[in-house]
């Protein structure tokens, strides 16, 4: 155990803590590089006269370069000098996959509300629901970006390479602080939240497998419903026999999964980790280091950007 008759070790995992922190950092940074350079030239192109940037895929398509070939890759080849300490590997089982499944439900419902609540009192009703842009319109890059390519590159970020090389000072601290990078990655208050309690989830389930496979399964079935089903089945197209039920499937998954929750969460039980850090230091240690609130105040001026419109 970290004590302060070994601070050597807890040292060490500040210092780990600090430098994930500041690969966020710089992943922030070259994101917002990346948008400045894109719109500016986005700009030249429409002075020179070139419909290219009012083609519908064009900005998709220079999200999707910025954030999974420079962001993302920004972050995750600083976090390669760290050492990693991979979970063991081992099968949740199907019923151990679905009851994860099910708890993701409840954490959405609950989340999507704060959130909204929050965006909307803050902004006095004028802001816009980020999602809500990107799910409204079913073009093939939105569906690739939500399915594939997000639940991807980003489960290899937070859950990979974050968790690998933090869970040897406690898988709860190493958990924690996956699921609040992941919170505030998102950027606006209306996914924070839930992003934040989904990202507690995948953290357990990664932890408790070792495998990747399962937390990008897991995410990609969760943004095919929000991304996909949910818009289809909410078209002024769709009979409303198929939203009544969507909806009652949705509700009633949400109940198993507030039943698999609380018993969840009962018996959660975390094993000893080789530098376990004493459960009263976890927070400073994760969290009382200057990248964390440099992290902290860019994930907050994009959270301000956004209510703003």
């Amino acid at each position: 155990m970290v004590t302060d008759k070994n601070p050597g070790d807890g040292q060490i995992a500040g210092r780990v803590f600090s430098f994930a922190w500041l690969s966020l950092m710089i992943s922030g940074a070259v994101l917002l590089f990346g948008s400045a350079a894109a719109s500016a030239f986005a700009s030249a192109l429409k002075n020179s006269g070139s419909s290219v940037p009012s083609s519908p895929w064009f900005s998709r398509a220079v999200q999707i370069i910025v954030m999974y070939c420079l962001g993302i890759p920004a972050a995750l080849l600083f976090l390669r000098r760290l050492p990693v300490t991979p979970p063991e590997k081992r099968s949740p089982g199907f019923s151990g996959y679905f009851r994860f499944f099910l708890a993701c439900f409840p954490v959405l419902v609950l989340g999507s509300v704060l959130g909204n609540v929050l965006s909307f009192v803050l902004s006095r009703g004028s802001a816009v629901n980020p999602v809500e842009r990107i799910t409204g319109d079913l073009n093939p890059f939105n569906v690739l970006t939500s399915v594939v390519l997000a639940p991807f590159f980003e489960e290899l970020l937070f859950r990979r390479f974050l968790i690998d090389r933090t869970a040897v000072f406690g898988e709860r601290a190493a958990i924690v602080f996956s699921a609040v990078a992941f919170g505030l990655f998102h950027g606006n208050l209306f996914q924070f939240f839930y992003a934040a309690g989904i990202g507690l989830l995948l953290g357990l389930l990664y932890v408790r497998t070792g495998r990747l496979i399962y937390t990008v399964t897991l995410h990609s079935l969760i943004n095919l419903i929000g991304a996909v089903i949910s818009p289809l089945v909410m078209q002024e197209t769709a009979p409303p026999w198929a939203r009544a039920v969507y909806f009652a499937v949705y509700a009633a998954l949400t109940v198993a999964g507030t039943v698999v929750f609380i018993r969840g969460a009962v018996r959660l039980k975390f094993k000893p980790a080789p530098l376990q850090i004493e459960p009263s230091a976890e927070p400073r240690t994760v969290f009382l280091n200057a990248p964390f609130f440099g992290f902290l105040i860019y994930s907050a001026f994009r959270m301000i950007t956004s209510l703003s419109g």
